[in-house]
C-alpha cells in the first residue's frame, strides 16, 4: 500500500510540474509577443486563437479578450460586422476570407480599415 501511495505521489508531482512549467513557458511566449511591434494572432489545427498579442488589439481596435476567445470565422465575423473588410455582404465577405485561409498558401496584402489606416495583412499556414 506505501508503494502505491507513493507511486500516486511521485506521478502527482510530475504532473504539477509539468502543468507549471507549461503554465511557466505560456506566460513567457505572451511576454516575447507583447513586446513585437506588429499584431499577432496565432490559430491552430482547427481556427481557433491560441494566441494573441496587444499591438493586434490596438491595431483592429478591439479587446484583447474578445479577440482571444474567438475562433478565426468568429474574429472575421466581427471584424466584417463593423465595416472592416469594405462594404458587402457580410457572409460572403466571411466565405471568401475563411476560402483564401483554405488554400494554405502563404498570403500578403493590405486593406484599408474603416478609420483610413492602411493594415498590411500576412497568413502563413
Amino acid at each position: 500500500m506505501l508503494g502505491l501511495i507513493a507511486g500516486w505521489a511521485s506521478a502527482e508531482l510530475q504532473r504539477v510540474s509539468a502543468e507549471e512549467a507549461g503554465e511557466r513557458s505560456a506566460k513567457l511566449l505572451q511576454i516575447q509577443l507583447d513586446h513585437i511591434r506588429e499584431g499577432i494572432m496565432i490559430f491552430d489545427a482547427a481556427k481557433n486563437v491560441v494566441a494573441i498579442n496587444k499591438r493586434m488589439s490596438e491595431l483592429l481596435d478591439v479587446p484583447l479578450g474578445e479577440l482571444a476567445a474567438g475562433s478565426y470565422e468568429q474574429v472575421t465575423r466581427g471584424l466584417a460586422a463593423r465595416g472592416e473588410f469594405g462594404a458587402g455582404d457580410e457572409e460572403q465577405i466571411v466565405r471568401q476570407r475563411l476560402q483564401l485561409l483554405a488554400q494554405r498558401r502563404p498570403v500578403s496584402q493590405s486593406r484599408r480599415r474603416p478609420n483610413g489606416r492602411v493594415l498590411a495583412e500576412a497568413f502563413s499556414p
